[in-house]
């Protein structure tokens, strides 16, 4: 793993293994020696502790945490990691279940109420949570921030909460094909990043991995919660539909650096919090700056990156298909913060470039620019025969998903 690079989700189990992680999370690697043993981390005894009461609370953990339990790999050959109940969250403080009333995967985060700086930034975050979960922010249509399903007070520390919220997976899990997909996936999220604007909140941390998905519409099998591109069991490789056919919808996530202004207050100048994006101009001198300006130019070099130009040193390759986004994010990544358009004008432009895109603009292969010439060209015969059939069968070229009010 290049250093500073931020694991592949598909590689999060070599990277439990890795002197980074031992790093970043001790307690989990007291004694390295508890997978080969089958034994449950330190981190991971609160789970075992509350299986019981998470199940009378709607919520079945995985069978690693239940009484009793017995490593199934323990007398074979087996790496804990070709497992299902070898799989640990890479931070203990959150874990993956099934809530029982519907089937549903969630994500359950424990929030200290301490007195301590962490918890005063969960219960930041569980605020915002919150703020956009209810009516009547919840049920706009715009609203594109992940939602808080519910809170459970942990019954023997009062000092305890459990935050339920829907399991989501990475926007970069199923390949984008076309034009179109990503024209639809920058419309939900610079709306979704307007609504919190509109709402007087900036997100304080735009990032790639700020942005998740509800990956349900593109599942052929059910995945594994931590390596989503294997089935549950991680028998073999997990199969996905395509975004065109099966749209999704996408949503900001991360708000421990979320602020909130008041527009009586006089102009939004807050100090710099460094969050994933450090290349932000106003970043460069140490003085108050503009976090609704700073969200834009985030947004703006997210796009660039991923979309756009690449990145060598990111390991992100330049990408063809979107070149008419660059007027736009030229301007949202101007050096003066003054000069960048506001969220509002951001979704105003873009509605202005969309409409002047025509459907072969936007059925167009989404593909890197250093592809070999005979795989393009094979690839682009399989790809056009498709989107002519989608055509003919009504499918638009731009998705359409719907709306739904996580509970």
């Amino acid at each position: 793993m290049a250093k500073g690079k931020a694991p592949e989700v598909k590689d999060m189990f070599a990277y439990l293994d890795t002197e980074e992680h031992r790093q970043r999370f001790p307690k989990l690697h007291i004694n390295d020696n508890f997978m080969e043993e089958g034994r449950l981390a330190t981190t991971e005894f609160f789970w075992r502790d509350h299986y019981a009461w998470l199940k009378d609370a709607g919520y079945l953990l995985r069978s690693r945490y239940s009484p009793g339990w017995s490593a199934s790999w323990k007398g074979t050959s087996k790496s804990p990691f070709e497992c299902e109940d070898g799989v640990m969250s890479p931070a203990g403080v959150v874990m993956d279940a099934t809530r029982l009333s519907d089937g549903s995967s969630v994500v359950l985060k424990q929030c200290d109420r301490m007195h301590s700086d962490a918890s005063l930034i969960a219960f930041r975050e569980v605020f915002i949570f919150h703020k956009f979960s209810t009516d009547p922010l919840a049920s706009d249509p715009r609203n594109h921030c992940i939602s808080l399903t519910e809170v459970l007070h942990v019954p023997d520390d009062d000092a305890m909460d459990i935050v339920v919220m829907p399991l989501l997976q990475s926007w970069k899990l199923v390949e984008f094909s076309t034009a179109g997909e990503v024209v639809d996936f920058i419309s939900q999220i610079v709306e979704g990043l307007q609504f919190m604007h509109e709402k007087g909140f900036w997100h304080g941390d735009v990032k790639y991995n700020s942005i998740m998905m509800d990956a349900s519409p593109l599942l052929i099998d059910d995945v594994n919660p931590w390596d989503p591109e294997m089935t549950r069991d991680l028998s073999r490789d997990a199969r996905f539909r395509n975004r065109t056919e099966h749209p999704v919808r996408y949503y900001w996530i991360d708000f421990d650096l979320t602020g909130e202004h008041d527009p009586s207050q006089g102009p939004p100048l807050v100090e710099p919090k460094y969050g994933g994006t450090r290349q932000v101009p106003e970043f460069e001198f140490p003085e108050k700056c503009n976090p609704f300006a700073v969200d834009v130019w985030c947004l703006g070099f997210f796009i660039h990156v991923y979309f756009m130009e690449g990145a060598d040193n990111l390991h992100i390759k330049k990408r063809r298909g979107c070149e008419f986004m660059l007027p736009l994010v030229s301007d949202m990544m101007n050096q003066d913060p003054a000069k960048r358009p506001s969220m509002d004008e951001v979704v105003r432009r873009f509605s202005d470039i969309k409409a002047g895109l025509t459907e072969w603009n936007l059925r167009a292969r989404f593909a890197a620019c250093d592809e070999n010439p005979v795989l393009r060209i094979i690839k682009s015969t399989k790809h056009w025969s498709r989107q002519l059939m989608y055509k003919s069968r009504g499918i638009a070229a731009i998705p359409r998903p719907v709306h739904r009010v996580n509970r």
